[in-house]
């Protein structure tokens, strides 16, 4: 599994290279970047009649992606070198309300696994769901899985 990150994460690099369409030297500097609080309205619950109504979601993604800067460290301070966070919300909403799912573990891996096809530049993710007022047994306040990054998870 490393070498497939470190694969991605080379093909991460080219990419961003080429797409910088830049005449600088540049290298890439691997950066944190995390969207937190994407409410979303889904279809999910174990029972039909809690799947058959909109319920809303908080997902949060946190990425490890590679910011591209000149080889003397200063900036391109270009969007284009670093994560579009438009984008990557994009993804992340549709990924997650794609389809009704039973679990919120199901659109966490669905989060996870839309964000490492679609964005190039990420090469790494984490995403944690919450589900408000799940329906249990005695007031619980929100329920929340996180599927770990691979850096975190020792693959």
């Amino acid at each position: 599994m490393v070498d497939a990150v470190l694969t991605q994460a080379f093909s991460s690099i080219l990419v961003r290279a080429m797409r910088a369409n830049s005449t600088a030297d540049t290298s890439a500097l691997p950066i944190i970047v995390a969207l937190r609080g994407i409410r979303v309205s889904v279809h999910v619950g174990v029972g039909s009649e809690e799947r058959a109504r909109a319920q809303e979601v908080a997902l949060e993604v946190e990425l490890l992606a590679d910011l591209l800067h000149r080889s003397d460290g200063t900036a391109l301070d270009d969007l284009e070198a670093t994560v579009d966070y438009d984008r990557l919300h994009d993804v992340v909403v549709e990924a997650a309300a794609v389809a009704p799912a039973r679990l919120i573990e199901t659109i966490a891996l669905r989060v996870r696994k839309a964000v490492t096809e679609e964005c190039p530049e990420v090469f790494d993710v984490r995403v944690r769901c919450t589900k408000f007022d799940p329906p249990v047994r005695g007031e619980v306040a929100e329920a929340r899985v996180t599927v770990p990054a691979d850096w975190e998870a020792g693959s």
